[in-house]
């Protein structure tokens, strides 16, 4: 796990912030995908946290699969930050993320 301890931070760090703003976007129609894609990397982040933490057989394609799925979160994110904290603080972890876990992709 030591190996893989910034990659499990920065995917738990996501996960929060992601639920974060799923949950300020709900029932915002404007904000409908925002909250979806943000609902997408929350659970992408929270399986890649817990595979990461055993290393799991097969872990790459999933890293691999919640890099892409951060990378859809924060450019919905993206187009709100200037003017919602959750949206930011999402883009933000969603950025940390991708980075952190772009370390451990083969």
């Amino acid at each position: 796990m030591d190996k893989y301890k910034a990659a499990i931070d920065a995917c738990t760090d996501c996960m929060t912030a992601c639920s974060w703003c799923l949950d300020e976007c709900i029932g915002q129609p404007k904000m409908e995908r925002c909250g979806k894609t943000s609902r997408d990397s929350m659970l992408s982040n929270a399986l890649t946290a817990q595979l990461l933490a055993v290393d799991a057989p097969g872990l790459q394609p999933q890293v691999k699969a919640c890099i892409e799925i951060c990378k859809i979160c924060l450019a919905d994110c993206e187009k709100f930050e200037d003017e919602h904290d959750h949206c930011r603080a999402c883009a933000e972890s969603c950025r940390r993320c991708i980075e952190a876990l772009q370390k451990v992709a083969a």
